[in-house]
């Protein structure tokens, strides 16, 4: 357990469930149907202890391998609509930039290639250390 995971307890934070780690491996939900931890009772455990923000779900998941916005979608079982937002924080915030290639999409379309950048690695192991 790392310091960060100690200072979550100390709020009052009862992992009752699956990590963090474990609930986002292979971007299946593994918990319990009624959310597999107890509400902490600081807002700042609450936070912490809460899934993900999508934005870090789209750039973990770049991070395994570059992708289109669709291939996106299939990956992480989520909308266009949710995907799309998320991967543009990303882009702004520098951690994710298109290769300048395409790939067709079902439709026939090019879409760009997203990638994620040294800025996004870097950040990815943030997110992978708080993690665990």
């Amino acid at each position: 357990m790392n310091d960060f995971a100690k200072q979550l307890f100390d709020f009052g934070a009862k992992i009752t469930a699956p990590t963090p780690v474990e609930a986002i491996t292979g971007n299946t939900h593994k918990r319990p149907s009624w959310g597999g931890v107890k509400q902490p009772t600081s807002r700042w455990a609450r936070q912490s202890v809460d899934t993900l923000a999508i934005r870090d779900k789209v750039l973990l998941e770049l991070h395994k391998a570059d992708a289109t916005d669709q291939e996106l979608e299939a990956r992480m079982k989520l909308a266009g609509n949710t995907i799309r937002p998320s991967r543009g924080e990303c882009v702004k915030k520098k951690w994710v930039v298109a290769t300048g290639d395409t790939r067709l999409t079902p439709a026939g379309r090019k879409a760009n290639i997203w990638m994620v950048t040294e800025k996004g690695k870097q950040q990815a192991g943030l997110i992978l250390d708080r993690l665990v």
